[in-house]
């Protein structure tokens, strides 16, 4: 028995299986190594150190590379960032503990278990043989800013070819493309809502068949969707299968008319649907005072649904996406009063007056104003006066598909004319332009690059 631990090398699995008895480690010997080692071949005498074996049983390999793996599994805690001080208030009182590992802004982490990082001799590691590499254990997803190619300096396409085989350009776009202002300068819509697009027009697949389906611009690169009611937020699934698809973000949030629904248990289970690696931001959410039967009680609710996500959102260090309709005095209080000034936030659907936009931009520097189709109706001229004193380094495009579709070319989608699609933003950037008077490559490069500094994608 001594001669046979000798040959295997067993000060490493003393390790592994502490604080098991001896007796339990002799008999993991003779059922786990005595077959295998009857079943070897060797090339040269076993008195040989430099012996190579050749195994027809690897039983044995495997024990001590599980063995490895399941010690080397849980993350470095050096390298683990540390969780935050949460200050969520419903939480203080019970036992619930926010899980912190999905945080957005902490550095990827990848583990790897091979020889060089395992504490053995080297005839330990050539009997290890080859282990397996960890999967990776952060859920952050980052993408690397967007920056023309260099092999062509005026344009985002490298060649037409390229279409639907870059990061900029997920998408074939197979139909419509005429339709658009033309440009080649990538954008994505920054809010959207794919699961109403869905049902309003009973389409039952991938986003992707659907961009093919409809009618698309060329330089469509992506969308980020977002789920903001408790059927939505509850499914796992559906929502995993949709930000399963390139050019998907998502973001996850109580939308204030559905502030009825708030509850400690659904505040859980945002924090577990924000912990999707694609999930960019917590939103949408605030507070609508714009129906004429809002009554206190109404109010009430929608702060109480609002403060608790704020917390929570500031505590995941999640940037925020604030929907806020008449009732600008009290979303800037209570943002005031539980977001921190650096953070990012992205103001959804603006449709305030200059002083409002102003104390907004002023109190937080990293606040970025959503532009929707609303600056295309004939009657929003007072929004396109505030919109053009906006620094548009503080603005992004949003479609709110699939409503509030913009005045567009009559006929985009004239078959299926049920409301507005993501791809419509670029019917939105091109009325931006004209309104700051800039080209529309030099406006949509700009957007692009906030809608980065927002989301990071």
């Amino acid at each position: 028995l001594q001669t046979l631990i000798n040959q295997i090398k067993v000060p490493p699995l003393i390790k592994v299986l502490q604080p098991f008895p001896l007796q339990t480690l002799i008999n993991q010997i003779k059922v786990n190594f005595v077959p295998a080692f009857q079943n070897r071949h060797y090339d040269h005498d076993l008195s040989n150190d430099n012996v190579t074996p050749k195994s027809t049983c690897g039983n044995h390999r495997n024990q001590i590379k599980s063995r490895k793996r399941t010690k080397l599994s849980p993350p470095s805690k050096q390298n683990k960032a540390k969780p935050q001080q949460s200050h969520l208030d419903e939480f203080s009182s019970s036992n619930t503990k926010v899980d912190q590992s999905f945080i957005r802004f902490q550095p990827k982490r990848s583990y790897s278990a091979s020889p060089d990082n395992i504490n053995v001799s080297n005839k330990d590691k050539q009997d290890l043989d080859k282990l397996e590499t960890l999967s990776e254990l952060s859920n952050v997803s980052s993408t690397p800013p967007w920056s023309f190619p260099d092999s062509e300096p005026d344009s985002g396409l490298d060649s037409e070819e390229d279409a639907g085989d870059s990061i900029d350009f997920p998408f074939r776009i197979t139909k419509g493309a005429n339709l658009y202002p033309q440009s080649k300068i990538p954008f994505i819509d920054t809010h959207c809502h794919i699961d109403y697009l869905f049902v309003r027009e009973e389409h039952y697949t991938s986003f992707t068949s659907y961009v093919c389906k409809r009618d698309f611009p060329a330089n469509f690169s992506g969308c980020i969707t977002c789920f903001c009611d408790p059927p939505s937020i509850n499914k796992p699934g559906y929502y995993g299968d949709i930000l399963s698809e390139t050019g998907v973000w998502g973001t996850f949030g109580l939308h204030p008319h559905n502030a009825s629904w708030y509850s400690k248990k659904l505040l859980k289970q945002l924090i577990k649907a924000n912990s999707h690696k694609k999930s960019v931001a917590w939103g949408e959410m605030g507070l609508d005072y714009n129906s004429p039967d809002t009554s206190d009680d109404v109010k009430q609710a929608q702060q109480k649904a609002f403060v608790g996500q704020l917390q929570a959102a500031v505590s995941l260090q999640k940037p925020l996406v604030i929907h806020g309709r008449s009732a600008d005095e009290d979303t800037l209080l209570l943002m005031k009063q539980y977001v921190p000034r650096d953070h990012k936030i992205h103001y959804h659907c603006f449709s305030g007056t200059l002083d409002y936009s102003k104390k907004l931009m002023d109190y937080f520097p990293n606040l970025f104003i959503g532009i929707t189709g609303l600056i295309t109706y004939s009657t929003s001229q007072d929004l396109r006066n505030v919109v053009k004193e906006i620094p548009f380094h503080r603005l992004l495009i949003e479609t709110d598909a699939p409503y509030m579709r913009p005045r567009c070319n009559q006929h985009l989608d004239k078959d299926t004319n049920k409301g507005s699609t993501p791809g419509m933003g670029l019917f939105i950037a091109k009325k931006l332009s004209e309104i700051k008077g800039l080209e529309l490559d030099d406006l949509l490069i700009q957007i692009r690059e906030n809608t980065n500094e927002m989301y990071g994608i």
